[in-house]
């Protein structure tokens, strides 16, 4: 006779180990994924010193400041109409996320954690690019906070994390010049390396979100899914 774990325990056996318990607290509404590819391009990596990425990014960056400035101005007749109606819209969330997400992979691009141009699509979670960005919209959203329409003062209350930001942000640029070259010697980003320069993206789209209105979740310092 056999035993099967899952039927009830043999007498005087010991209890079986109980199943992991979900990570505390709750998912936060805005996530960032970057794939990490095993193999990498060599002659990208190259181009180790962050300038000579921008200057490739040059397009990109025309486009995103344009962008940028059409979220803000979104921003704030969305947050108008949260004011009135409890929620942010939906094409306004689904543009500004748009936004942010040719912002993240920018980033990604000029640190070096894909070799996958940036393009100029502004399609959230279109599942195509490495680099996927999605902020879930909540039906119901303070109108307390809504009232805080201009970004500007939303920036006030980010500052201890604007701070940290900064600090995380100059370290992700470092790690990413020690990364290409990595790749220049591996063909890989280091997975370490790769793990914490995405955690830094995640949080600068937080605090993005938070800024621009999108979500109500103060962003922390959690740089984690």
């Amino acid at each position: 006779m056999t035993y099967d774990p899952t039927s009830n325990p043999m007498p005087g056996a010991p209890p079986a180990p109980a199943a992991p318990a979900a990570s505390g607290g709750t998912r936060h509404p805005v996530q960032l994924t970057v794939e990490r590819s095993a193999k990498q391009s060599r002659a990208l990596a190259l181009f180790i010193y962050p300038i000579v990425r921008v200057v490739m990014l040059i397009p990109v960056i025309v486009v995103l400041y344009v962008l940028m400035f059409a979220a803000e101005i979104v921003t704030i007749v969305g947050l108008t109409a949260t004011l009135f109606t409890g929620s942010y819209p939906a094409g306004m969330h689904k543009f500004v996320t748009g936004v942010l997400q040719l912002e993240a992979r920018t980033y990604a691009f000029l640190y070096g954690l894909t070799d996958s141009y940036p393009g100029f699509s502004i399609t959230p979670g279109d599942g195509v690019h490495p680099v996927q960005l999605t902020i879930e919209r909540s039906e119901k959203q303070s109108r307390v906070l809504a009232l805080l329409i201009v970004p500007i003062v939303r920036m006030i209350l980010l500052i201890p994390v604007i701070i940290v930001l900064y600090i995380l942000g100059l370290a992700a640029g470092l790690l990413g010049i020690v990364g290409l070259i990595a790749i220049l010697f591996t063909g890989s980003y280091p997975a370490g390396m790769h793990k914490f320069v995405t955690g830094v993206l995640r949080l600068m789209m937080r605090t993005g979100a938070y800024a621009l209105g999108l979500t109500d979740t103060y962003p922390g310092i959690n740089m984690e899914p």
